[in-house]
């Protein structure tokens, strides 16, 4: 077998994050945003993006242990990450949020995201979560795609407005249902 294939083809290894993976996670993030983001959200915002701000943020997080944050390591390089937690925009209990699923650009469409998004279904569901939610930037084809993709459906007309730099946009509402295995 080719080492191309192998390095296409082999299954991401999913873990929960720890306290130095936060520069790697903070890359992707940054990373992520400027590519997925570029012509929807202010160029000058974006190229200020602070990785260094952002591993602080990561840091904190995984240290803290809440949300849940998993990567995914291709060859022993971070190359995706998960974050999810019980959602904070109702009042369900049995309501979880994905709060942010990024992959690093150079590794998009090679099943990462997928494999992440898999494994966190799965915890949700043995945590006892019925469905999660997930907000997506309005103009973003590519996650919208990957949501419909793995089950979820929109349900307008909720949707949110932000203000990011000098911009106003809008977030939809997505929700897809969790089942038990």
């Amino acid at each position: 077998m080719n080492a191309e294939y192998v390095r296409l083809h082999t299954p991401p290894h999913i873990a929960p994050a720890h306290p130095d993976d936060a520069p790697a996670i903070a890359r992707i993030h940054v990373a992520a945003w400027q590519a997925a983001y570029a012509g929807l959200l202010p160029a000058d915002w974006l190229a200020a993006l602070d990785v260094a701000e952002r591993t602080q943020m990561w840091h904190a997080c995984i240290t803290r242990g809440h949300p849940a944050l998993r990567v995914a390591q291709v060859n022993g390089e971070i190359a995706g990450w998960i974050c999810h937690a019980a959602a904070h925009d109702s009042a369900d209990p049995q309501h979880a949020e994905l709060r942010a699923l990024y992959v690093a650009p150079s590794h998009w469409a090679r099943g990462i995201g997928r494999a992440l998004w898999q494994h966190a279904r799965q915890e949700l569901a043995t945590a006892g979560y019925t469905c999660c939610h997930a907000w997506v930037l309005e103009g973003n084809t590519r996650a919208a795609r990957f949501y419909y993709s793995q089950g979820y459906t929109e349900h307008p007309p909720a949707s949110r407005a932000l203000q990011i730099g000098e911009q106003q946009v809008n977030e939809l509402f997505f929700c897809t249902a969790l089942k038990k295995n």
